[in-house]
């Protein structure tokens, strides 16, 4: 993730989305000067702590809270999903923050991955309704030629684009039979091992999208 990012001690950087990684930057430049905005305040007392600047902002509703230009590095993972209104309007912003030259991190889950592709074929719509109230469900989800149009429309070159699994074999197969008990358990080990080597095989069934990116 670092190897694209300007080679800066005193790197300027923001996390749009807040998550309980959004200090990293802190450990792995000196100097750096890291920012994060997120829709509610939930991780504002964890940020403060790690001297990461913290401001609230609905990027989907609201401008970000900085100048022209501001950043040498954005970070824009797993948030577009969770978006109402035009993605457009949402990566105009992020443009106008980051610097000429300076690097979007963006990541967002594949829409045409293998889940999706048995859900839709056993009838099922795999974006779904969570009724619980901590979850933010996905709004829309995009592939990996409707990214790179976004990303190409707002002035970003494309250095480096990818379909993601996330986990090694061990993880994912502990991961996905965790949802099961008893015998299902057990059915869900092998299920495992066949998904994971078709997404290991056919990058496009991955689970997500990864790019790093330049403002031109």
């Amino acid at each position: 993730m670092t190897s694209k990012l300007p080679d800066k001690d005193d790197l300027t950087g923001l996390d749009i989305g807040t998550t309980s990684y959004s200090g990293l930057l802190n450990n792995i430049f000196s100097e750096a000067d890291v920012h994060t905005v997120n829709i509610g305040d939930k991780y504002q007392p964890r940020m403060h702590a790690e001297g990461v600047s913290f401001k609230t902002c609905d990027i989907s509703e609201e401008e970000l809270p900085y100048s022209d230009g501001t950043f040498d590095a954005v970070f824009f993972t797993e948030v577009l999903e969770h978006l109402f209104g035009s993605p457009y309007e949402v990566f105009d912003k992020i443009a106008r923050v980051i610097r000429q030259s300076g690097v979007l991190v963006f990541g967002t889950p594949n829409i045409l991955r293998l889940k999706n592709r048995i859900k839709f074929g056993l009838g099922s719509n795999p974006q779904g309704v969570n009724l619980s109230a901590d979850y933010f469900a996905h709004v829309r989800e995009y592939s990996m030629d409707e990214c790179e149009l976004l990303l190409s429309e707002y002035g970003f070159s494309i250095e480096m684009s990818d379909y993601v699994i996330f986990h090694d074999l061990g993880e994912f197969i502990k991961w996905n039979s965790g949802e099961g008990s008893g015998w299902s358990k057990w059915l869900l080990i092998p299920l495992s091992i066949v998904y994971y080597t078709m997404c290991s095989v056919v990058p496009i069934l991955r689970t997500y999208l990864y790019f790093k990116t330049r403002r031109k």
